[in-house]
């Protein structure tokens, strides 16, 4: 698996974090999350924009010696990192049933996330993977109604939903199959959830119960010890 990983340490990002009291608390815990679970076939890029001023990363990453590349950037802007991963899919990764998994570095992994991924990716390369179950999907609200398909894979269930956000799994097959709606991208577009798109013409399905958390106000998965699990992250940094 490819993890192309945007991460991001500026403390002007700490409005509506629930759980943690600092920008660099909460990457730490949140790449140790994803690192611990890596193995020798998978490969984390870093698509870092700005500064990392207490070599996090590499501290990180070398503590649990997996494969790791990072790419530096000073764009303090979302559209033009999450651009450059699409780059680095057109020019970089060859292997049509390649496994890529794009992620913000505010989410916390859990439940052995990344092995469900790929399983479900594995079992069902046709479709995209959104590892939160997010809790609008339970409000009774009619913008949120929708009817779901359910699947399983050997150790999970998922369901089908209809938005996501920049944080998704596919094969390099759908990236090919979708080239033209994930390099159309614009600001607003992207402001807009762009990636919406992809699943008027393929679906994407969500875990149940949830294989991250996503450290923002209303984000938070319900039946998750939230605070305990990111807790523990935090005092392996």
């Amino acid at each position: 698996m490819k993890i192309l990983y945007k991460v991001c340490f500026n403390e002007s990002r700490l409005n509506s974090r629930p759980l943690c009291n600092s920008i660099q608390d909460m990457v730490s815990a949140c790449l140790l999350s994803v690192v611990k679970q890596m193995d020798t076939n998978d490969e984390i890029i870093f698509f870092l924009d700005g500064d990392d001023p207490l070599d996090t990363i590499q501290t990180i990453c070398n503590k649990y010696k997996i494969n790791y590349n990072i790419k530096s950037f000073n764009y303090s802007c979302a559209v033009r990192i999450n651009k450059e991963c699409f780059l680095y899919i057109i020019n970089d990764v060859t292997d049509k049933d390649e496994l890529i998994y794009m992620c913000d570095d505010d989410y916390l992994h859990y439940n052995n996330c990344l092995d469900n991924i790929k399983d479900f990716l594995t079992t069902y390369p046709q479709y995209f993977c959104h590892p939160i179950d997010y809790p609008n999907l339970y409000e009774n609200k009619k913008e949120y109604n929708q009817f779901s398909e359910i699947v399983v894979t050997k150790n999970w269930h998922w369901r089908s939903v209809k938005s996501t956000t920049v944080t998704f799994a596919f094969t390099k097959h759908m990236f090919t199959k979708h080239y033209s709606i994930f390099t159309s991208i614009t600001e607003s577009l992207y402001w807009d959830h762009y990636q919406n798109l992809l699943y008027v013409f393929d679906k994407c399905f969500s875990p149940i119960p949830s294989l991250t958390t996503h450290i923002e106000t209303d984000c938070l998965p319900y039946c998750i010890d939230n605070k305990n699990i990111y807790n523990n992250n935090l005092k392996e940094c």
